[in-house]
């Protein structure tokens, strides 16, 4: 009766495409030696892959001016001006990205000599709404020190930034639109 000594070895690489996407290729090895101890050249499987699938965000904004309708980058404004940010999301991805977050703090930034108020009711989507196939699930603005959830009525002139939670983004349509309002109060 023959023994034969096997020793498998498998081996695998992750190569990163981009955005979400991997490649994992694997292949199997094995080597072995007769019962006398001789060895025999390795041999391996066929190279077998598999893709991993991944959610893949995409963010674009775009401004306007409420009043004279000027949009891209710059724009003019005056003192009394309303500026109007759009965000447009996407998951370009192969699989739903979760626990989504939103963030626009530049807009309420002050430059010197210009200062812009948020205008109460202006942020869209609200908390509760349904969007890019899941759930706005907290809409806060940020007061320069804490994030505090608000709805889009309750969130003061004041504010120096909004975020939205969104409990799910489906991959495959949109894209998908968030925005505000801010009043310039003066140049």
């Amino acid at each position: 009766m023959k023994r034969l000594l096997v020793l498998g070895l498998v081996a695998g690489a992750v190569m990163l495409a981009a955005g979400a996407f991997a490649t994992v290729q694997n292949k199997a090895y094995v080597t072995f030696k007769n019962m006398a101890g001789t060895p025999y050249t390795e041999t391996s499987s066929d190279l077998v892959s598999a893709d991993l699938v991944g959610p893949q965000m995409t963010i674009t904004k775009s401004q306007q001016n409420g009043r004279t309708l000027q949009n891209g980058s710059p724009i003019l404004v005056s003192s009394g001006d309303t500026i109007i940010y759009s965000l447009s999301f996407n998951n370009l991805g192969t699989d739903s990205a979760t626990a989504v977050v939103i963030t626009d703090t530049i807009a309420f930034d002050t430059v010197v000599g210009q200062t812009t108020l948020y205008e109460p009711g202006s942020a869209v989507p609200d908390t509760g709404a349904a969007i890019a196939g899941g759930t706005v699930t907290a809409l806060d603005y940020y007061d320069g020190g804490t994030w505090i959830g608000a709805s889009s009525a309750t969130i003061p002139a004041t504010a120096k930034g909004i975020r939205w939670a969104i409990n799910l983004v489906t991959y495959g349509a949109g894209p998908y639109n968030a925005g505000f309002t801010v009043k310039v109060t003066s140049p």
